[in-house]
Formats: C-alpha cells, sequence, structure tokens
C-alpha cells in the first residue's frame, strides 16, 4: 500500500478532527443533516 495510506488512516482515527474538518471546509446544506455524534466526540 501507498504510504500515505497509513497517513489517511492515522487522520481520520480522530473524530474531533474529521468534525472540525468537516464544519471548517464543507459549505453544503446536507452538512447540517450529519449526526457528528457518531464520530464519537461531541458536535
Amino acid at each position: 500500500m501507498p504510504d500515505h495510506d497509513n497517513s489517511y488512516k492515522l487522520l481520520f482515527s480522530h473524530p474531533e478532527m474529521v468534525r472540525d474538518l468537516l464544519l471548517g471546509f464543507v459549505n453544503e446544506p446536507w452538512l447540517a443533516e450529519l449526526d457528528l455524534k457518531t464520530l464519537g466526540c461531541s458536535a
């Protein structure tokens, strides 16, 4: 597997960071429908 695969796995193993990335970079109406608590962090 490519070396970057481990970086993605590490990044997405941190629910708070995934939540912050979504909220900070995605400006789409469907984002309001997501239950970010299912990521394992408080939204």
